[in-house]
């Protein structure tokens, strides 16, 4: 029998084991922490008297690997969340306040209203998310200009979660394949 390692049981490190099982490996998961989950993980939090939920995780429609790994492990339970792709933002050193509206479907008409998409940025804004869908190597500043309102307030803190690395010094490949299965996806 085939043998893999995964080093990590985080959400990344449970899936890639659960799709080499699948694929017939006999797998090893190693992990540092006393619990699997990485930072997806929940705690009781004696002094609050409650359950905390650390490292909550944004799961948009577009996300097939979750509903193949939830289907692989036999997660039953629904996912739970809003209705609606709308994401608020709180700009700590100004205290503004606003929301991402992403409308249903792959038609982006939510970058064509004001009150929908980031404050301060206009159609053409959003032009460098078309440029990083191509599936070229390098990294994301090498692919588009990292200035300016789309880029500062909506994919720079989205990248740096979901990357977890400086989103300017990211894989152009990561980021296309981030975007193309959430925010260009649609709501």
């Amino acid at each position: 029998m085939r043998r893999a390692t995964v080093v990590g049981a985080g959400l990344a490190g449970l899936s890639a084991a659960v799709r080499l099982a699948e694929a017939g490996f006999a797998v090893r998961l190693v992990e540092a922490a006393a619990q699997a989950g990485g930072r997806c993980r929940s705690y009781h939090d004696p002094q609050l008297g409650r359950m905390i939920d650390n490292g909550n995780h944004l799961v948009l429609s577009g996300n097939d690997a979750v509903a193949r790994f939830r289907a692989a492990i036999g997660a039953a339970t629904p996912l739970a969340g809003p209705e609606s792709a709308e994401f608020a933002f709180h700009e700590l050193p100004t205290g503004r306040r606003w929301t991402v509206r992403i409308t249903d479907g792959r038609f982006p008409s939510w970058i064509f209203s004001r009150r929908h998409r980031v404050p301060g940025s206009g159609v053409v804004d959003y032009l460098p998310i078309l440029r990083m869908l191509s599936r070229r190597e390098g990294r994301v500043d090498e692919r588009i200009t990292t200035i300016g309102p789309v880029w500062e307030k909506l994919l720079e803190p989205v990248l740096l979660a979901a990357l977890n690395t400086p989103p300017a010094e990211g894989s152009a490949r990561l980021t296309a394949n981030l975007l193309r299965e959430t925010i260009v996806r649609g709501g």
